[in-house]
């Protein structure tokens, strides 16, 4: 396809990208096609035009649109493989690109523009550059994302760590309040999340909330989420168990430079060093945390062999 720099639309207004328009097809509820090229969406419809370049635009209603399919703009599938299979660095700026190439696109619901910004969101929060993930979501509020059910879960799931990039704690607070259920025990430090939650989400917001908990100077809770974190979704994020996993290792450290003897917690130790070397260290370990490897358990005593056969009796 060609490249294009601006669209004249006939409805009288202008807009300016610099993204390849996409071939679309729209099904009216009256059942006619309408084929043609996607340069443009608003609240209540999208902008058609019949030339790639612009031109001959209509904009079709969101009410009278009865199917839809729209081809996915180059390199999106490439994208979305990088993301999914961990290649954050690469994911995140394919969908920087992406985003800003297909920000016109925002107001269609679920649509290209608003997905491709938040897939950068997660690739920034999977990266843990979380500064620049509340960077990027202030500057996202002048042009608010449009998004259904599901993918609005997702960004409220985002909302919470570019709250952690700006180290703001009565903001995390307020945050983590949104999803507990405190009708459950409302005097409770440690309350249930709401019921319903997907787990991924759950998965990371006992992380934040162990993060709250060790600012507020309460190891003992933080070290209870930061342990939900690492086990409630099977460990299915790497980035949140490699998270919770180093803040556990940190909380156990403190309060070992107290009790150094504390048979407890060399065994939490050990068993937290082990589980960062061999499922998300590569079999390496901070340096600061290989004293814990020294706390091995004793192995068990072999038990004495039974007796062959009983002596006959005389």
């Amino acid at each position: 396809m060609h490249r294009f720099l601006a669209l004249s639309l006939a409805l009288g207004s202008s807009v300016s990208f610099a993204a390849e328009a996409l071939p679309i097809m729209v099904t009216t509820k009256a059942g006619q096609p309408n084929p043609g090229f996607l340069t443009g969406a608003e609240a209540d419809g999208l902008i058609i035009s019949t030339s790639e370049v612009g031109g001959n635009s209509v904009k079709m209603p969101f009410a009278n649109i009865q199917d839809l399919n729209v081809e996915e703009p180059t390199g999106w599938s490439s994208a979305l493989l990088q993301l999914n299979a961990g290649n954050y660095t690469e994911a995140e700026k394919a969908f920087a690109a992406l985003a800003d190439d297909y920000a016109h696109l925002i107001p269609w619901k679920d649509g290209y523009g608003s997905l491709a910004r938040l897939n950068h969101f997660k690739a920034l929060k999977s990266l843990g550059k979380f500064q620049e993930l509340a960077t990027a979501m202030d500057r996202q509020l002048a042009k608010p994302l449009v998004l259904g059910e599901a993918t609005s879960i997702e960004f409220n799931d985002l909302r919470g760590w570019a709250i952690l990039g700006k180290a703001d704690v009565l903001a995390l607070q307020s945050y983590i309040n949104e999803f507990q259920d405190s009708t459950a025990n409302r005097w409770s430090l440690q309350p249930p999340f709401k019921a319903g939650l997907p787990a991924r989400i759950v998965e990371s917001l006992s992380y934040l909330r162990g993060h709250l908990h060790e600012k507020q100077q309460r190891p003992e809770l933080a070290t209870i989420d930061y342990h939900n974190a690492m086990t409630y979704n099977h460990g299915s994020d790497r980035a949140v168990f490699q998270l919770a996993t180093l803040a556990a290792l940190r909380v156990t450290a403190a309060q070992l430079s107290v009790k150094p003897e504390e048979a407890t917690l060399k065994r939490t130790a050990y068993a937290l060093a082990t589980s960062y070397r061999d499922i998300v260290g590569q079999g390496k370990l901070p340096k600061e945390y290989e004293p814990f490897l020294a706390f091995a358990p004793e192995p068990e005593p072999a038990a004495a062999p039974a007796d062959a056969a009983a002596p006959a009796a005389k």
